[in-house]
Parts: structure tokens; C-alpha cells; sequence
């Protein structure tokens, strides 16, 4: 099954950059672009020979014409491709979408972020208006709205939604978290992360969640900024006068599919 997505790449004269938690489909999404380049930092053998020689990449920018475009998807892996990025822009007219499952690499590091020359974009779940007549509410509390996910539920596959589901922790916690080295405590996140997913559309009790996961209420701020920057969740904070009501937010996860994942509710 084919979605129509809301956000229209095509639009865009401007760089940009497009961020949003794995399985939304943004390489798809990237694929659809008539790019003259496609730089796919998942490759290993591309990865190692950008990471041993990133001049390269600048050499085969050179070699292109204005405005062409230029697409590096999971470029947080790569932070360095990002000043000749710039050069790109600025130098030889060029436009790049640059994509990614996690920010935080970028926003925590030392990571040219281009200074206003590209958008900043993100890529959700599906929306009930991008699955179209398809959409049933049950399917979507239940499963969530992750377009492989979705079609699978839709054929009725749900043994294969809940492997899926299942294995999307492990790669987060693999890929996201433990490959780029983001947390230091490790063990402790992971107790952290059904705890949080129990606090999901509730205010935030640090404490309280601190003491279940047995780390610092300072500790446990810090877990939810990481999830913040992955995009596995967010937090809304009140608009209230009160200083002490302001400083409690509720949080929310990114799907509901992975959220029942976590709290071992899938049916």
C-alpha cells in the first residue's frame, strides 16, 4: 500500500535537513527525489571510505552542476561531511537534504549546523489523513501508525507487527543509544524506558520515576532530553504562571505501537 506523506520534499528550494525516528520512511521518501547524488551512510563500505578520506565528498560535489541535489541519508554518522556541506551551499550552489534518525549527535557535538542555510524539518508516523480511507482507529491505538507496521496490520500479519515492534527496541537501544555511545549507564536507561513509557500523556514525576529505575532524578532528566533528541518522545511543557507547575511537563512517545511495545501490551 502506497501513503501519500504530507511533507512535499519537492516544494523546497532550500537545503534542509530531515529527522525523524526510524521506520517513518524517510530513506523511501528520499528514494522518490530525482537526486544526482544519493550518499546512504548505512553502507559500511561508503561509510568507512567517507570517514578515511572525507575529501572525497567534496571532490565529487565539485564535479557536479548548480543546483543540482544532493541527498546524505543518516548523515549524524558523518558530522564531519557537514562543512563541506556548507562549502557546497555556499560555493558551488548546490541543494542537500540531509536525513537522519537522531539529532542529538549533531546538536550535542561540535557539528557544523549550517547556520541557517538549510530547513529544519521532521518526519512522524503516519497520519490518519496520509493513510486515507484505510484508517481504523483500533488498528492505530493498537499498533501504532509506522507505514511498514500499518500495511502489515492492514494484511493481517499482526505476528509479524509484534517481532517488529519488538525488535524496534533492541535496534533503538543497539543503534541509537548504544552504538553512539550516548549514554554511559546503560543498564540504567533500559530500566528507564518502559518506566517512561508508563508516564506516557502524564505530568512527569522525576522522583518517582528516579526511584523505580534506580538512578538520579538528574539522571532521569537527562534520559528524557535522549529521547527528546532521538525523537522517540517529547515533552509539552504548561502554560501556567505558576514558576512550580511550569517546571513539570507531561511527556509523550512518538507512537502508540511502540508504546504498548514497551509496556508488554501488544495483544
Amino acid at each position: 500500500m502506497q501513503f501519500v506523506r504530507l511533507l512535499d520534499l519537492t516544494k523546497y528550494r532550500s537545503s534542509a535537513f530531515l529527522f525523524g525516528p526510524r521506520m517513518t520512511g524517510k530513506t523511501s521518501l528520499l528514494r522518490k527525489l530525482s537526486a544526482a547524488k544519493f550518499y546512504d551512510l548505512l553502507d559500511p563500505t561508503l561509510e568507512l571510505s567517507l570517514r578515511s578520506q572525507p575529501q572525497q565528498f567534496l571532490d565529487e560535489l565539485r564535479l557536479l552542476p548548480e543546483s543540482s541535489l544532493i541527498i546524505v541519508d543518516e548523515v549524524q554518522k558523518l558530522p564531519m561531511l557537514l562543512d563541506y556541506v556548507q562549502s557546497g551551499i555556499d560555493q558551488l550552489k548546490l541543494r542537500f537534504i540531509l536525513s537522519g534518525s537522531s539529532a542529538r549527535k549533531l546538536k550535542r557535538g561540535a557539528a557544523n549546523l549550517l547556520g541557517g542555510r538549510a530547513l529544519d524539518l521532521k518526519l512522524h508516523p503516519l497520519t490518519h489523513i496520509e493513510i486515507g480511507d484505510t484508517f481504523d482507529i483500533s488498528h492505530a491505538l493498537s499498533y501504532g501508525t509506522l507505514p511498514n507496521i500499518y500495511n502489515l496490520v492492514c494484511e493481517g500479519a499482526l505476528e509479524e507487527v509484534r517481532l517488529l515492534l519488538k525488535s524496534y527496541y533492541t535496534i533503538y537501544i543497539k543503534e541509537e543509544i548504544q552504538a553512539e555511545a550516548i549514554v554511559r549507564n546503560l543498564a540504567g536507561f533500559q530500566r528507564f524506558l518502559p518506566i517512561a513509557a508508563s508516564a506516557d500523556a502524564r505530568t512527569i514525576e522525576y522522583s518517582n520515576i528516579g526511584k523505580d529505575a534506580s538512578v538520579p532524578d538528574s539522571t532521569v532528566k537527562d534520559f528524557f532530553t535522549i529521547l527528546e533528541d532521538t525523537l522517540i518522545g517529547r515533552l509539552l511543557w504548561p502554560w501556567n504562571s505558576s514558576e512550580r507547575k511550569k517546571a513539570r511537563p507531561k511527556f509523550y512517545l512518538f507512537d502508540c505501537g511502540v508504546t504498548r511495545m514497551l509496556l508488554n501490551r501488544l495483544l
